[in-house]
């Protein structure tokens, strides 16, 4: 039986406060998480982690660390399309 294989994801790199970007995922999104656990979650995914390494670190579940890290990337899209925060987030290659 063949195994399958992950796709690679892009990854956000935080190069702000990962607690601001931590606390407007929050308000964004109906995550019921602490606010130092989405920044540890964030963190950890912009220095390399793969989302399932990232959820046994973090004890979120994968779902949910994926789900934290899409909308961080929604909101990085929001700020590169001319909203009026700060851009906080970039995305690897």
């Amino acid at each position: 039986m063949k195994r399958a294989t992950a796709q690679p994801v892009e990854r956000p790199v935080v190069t702000g406060d990962a607690e601001a970007l931590a606390q407007r995922v929050l308000a964004a999104t109906p995550i019921s998480k602490p606010v130092e656990m989405v920044a540890e979650v964030l963190t950890l995914t912009a220095a390399g982690g793969s989302q399932r390494k990232v959820a046994t670190a973090t004890g979120v579940s994968a779902s949910t660390v994926g789900r934290i890290v899409q909308a961080a990337r929604e909101l990085d899209e929001d700020t590169a399309a001319g909203h009026p925060t700060e851009r906080v987030l970039a995305t690897a290659s």
